[in-house]
């Protein structure tokens, strides 16, 4: 059983690690889907 646990829906994705309730990356659909060059991904290290 993997320690990690991913989300997604229509607004974006998250993958937490649940073992020490850290969020290790946090992307909204509009990161994914943006000017590459302009947009960056959102991390969050807190959960």
């Amino acid at each position: 059983m993997s320690p990690y646990l991913a989300f997604a829906n229509d607004s974006g994705l998250a993958v937490v690690d649940v073992v020490q309730r850290t969020c290790l990356l946090s992307l909204a659909t509009s990161d994914l889907y943006g000017e590459p060059y302009i947009s960056l991904f959102h991390l969050s290290f807190t959960f």
